[in-house]
């Protein structure tokens, strides 16, 4: 069975893992449509990366146009081979190619 990320978060913190924080600021006109890729791409993003944690949209602030993924990792290692295998999925390419138009930059 898949870790929940709160238990995964929890044990990431506890061990010699780590949280990847990835922030994302969209184009203001493209946000909806990166928000809705990714809810699209849920299913797809869980079984590539099973250290995926959270996804996060501001209500209120000064930067409405970002999103925040929470990634575990036990390693680097763990991490590189992750983005290996992502990398190299046909589904995820046609994933990040349909939302890097949303993207301005990330930090």
């Amino acid at each position: 069975a898949r870790p929940q990320p709160a238990a995964m978060a929890s044990r990431l913190l506890n061990s010699k893992g780590f949280i990847e924080v990835r922030t994302y600021t969209l184009h203001p006109a493209r946000f909806n449509d990166y928000v809705q890729l990714c809810t699209e791409a849920a299913a797809l993003r869980k079984r590539l990366n099973p250290g995926f944690l959270a996804f996060f949209t501001p209500e209120a602030g000064t930067s409405l146009n970002q999103v925040t993924h929470l990634y575990g990792y036990a390693s680097y290692d763990d991490r590189d081979a992750t983005r290996a295998r992502m990398a190299a999925d046909p589904e995820w390419r046609d994933f990040v190619a349909k939302g890097r138009p949303c993207v301005a930059h990330q930090e």
